[in-house]
């Protein structure tokens, strides 16, 4: 699954958008999600735990379903002890979210509410989630082209290579409280926009 991914946890303010994806990729490398949270806005960050939260919820109940795998077994209590950990255990997710299908941003703001601890909770998710290439979570991030800087904002592109093919994705950055963070959120809106 390629996705390009806030607190001020190891973002410096006099930080260009070049040296935040640097260090945002440097931390997915090394698997230290709390680093790489950190360089996202608040914003993005509330749309990544709800999106983590309704993913986790379905494969904490799918460890349990008849004739699961063991490893999925494994994988599925991992996720359930995150969800636990955060104050997001079975009776939570059954009151949440009522909303309907036409609005998935407010339902993911919804599951969002129910966590605390935003930035750890993504990295304790990640962390649980199966590490399998195609077969599961993987998180691996190209080299940053094409940065346009305009006030506040950047935008680019990610170049990866998927299955012996370069492929590029967008990226856009925003300045916040001086800070640079990548804007998963208005990435999204500018997606939908096109």
């Amino acid at each position: 699954m390629a996705v390009v991914l806030g607190s001020a946890v190891g973002c410096g303010g006099s930080k260009t958008p070049e040296q935040v994806f640097a260090d945002f990729k440097d931390a997915a490398d090394k698997k230290d999600y709390k680093r790489m949270v950190g360089h996202l806005t608040d914003e993005s960050q509330e749309m990544m735990v709800g999106g983590l939260v309704f993913v986790g919820g379905f494969a904490a109940a799918f460890g349990d379903a008849p004739g699961a795998p063991p490893d999925a077994k494994e994988s599925s209590k991992k996720i359930a002890d995150v969800l636990k950990k955060h104050g997001v255990g079975e009776d939570a997710l059954k009151n949440k979210p009522k909303g309907d299908n036409k609005d998935p941003e407010a339902a993911m703001k919804e599951l969002a509410a129910l966590v605390k601890d935003k930035p750890g909770f993504i990295a304790d998710m990640l962390a649980a989630l199966p590490q399998k290439g195609n077969e599961g979570f993987e998180m691996k991030f190209g080299t940053l082209k094409n940065l346009k800087v305009e006030g506040d904002t950047a935008t680019g592109t990610v170049t990866q290579v998927s299955n012996g093919k370069d492929k590029e994705s967008p990226i856009k950055f925003v300045k916040k409280g001086g800070a640079w963070k990548i804007d998963l959120v208005g990435m999204m809106k500018d997606g939908k926009k096109a």
